[in-house]
């Protein structure tokens, strides 16, 4: 006997209710296991089943774009909260690693973010704008968090440059 329950859920949205923090994006096939995906705006991306499971490896995955958010959306907060108190920060990168879990599905168990810092920027102010961007200001952090243990560190280059 089959113990498997199948449901379909009807939801209608109201557009009316919807606000500019909503967030829409529409994925249409393009391929056997490719995707575009369009933002209500009209910017576009593809994802692509990773070369492992049946696609071509020339597109990101759905877990690429995954880390890709969450580093992207930890970048644009960590840039601008600098800004706002005043700290001159001439460029920021990340590196994410996503361990996964060996048996399917194979979920993060642990996200890790090592981020760069250029400029002449003061331990203490670089600690505090990244830690309050991971836990508060970075929506897409802290919906992942809830699920995922995030850890990271930093560095800071060209702290003693004379230009």
């Amino acid at each position: 006997m089959n113990d498997s329950v199948s449901k379909i859920v009807e939801c209608t949205i109201d557009e009316d209710k919807m606000s500019e923090n909503d967030v829409q994006i529409t994925l249409t096939q393009v391929d056997d296991l490719c995707f575009e995906a369009t933002t209500v705006s009209g910017n576009k991306f593809f994802v692509e089943a990773s070369a492992g499971f049946g696609g071509t490896g020339n597109n990101p995955s759905p877990l690429a774009h995954f880390l890709g958010a969450l580093g992207g959306c930890t970048l644009i907060k960590t840039k601008l909260e600098l800004v706002k108190k005043g700290v001159n920060c001439e460029s920021v990168s990340v590196q994410l690693i996503g361990t996964q879990r060996e048996i399917p599905p194979h979920v993060f168990e642990t996200i890790h973010l090592s981020f760069t810092l250029k400029g002449k920027l003061e331990e203490k102010v670089v600690f505090e704008t990244i830690k309050e961007v991971i836990s508060l200001n970075c929506p897409v952090a802290v919906m992942i968090g809830k699920a995922v243990p995030l850890t990271w560190d930093y560095k800071i280059v060209g702290q003693n440059d004379e230009s």
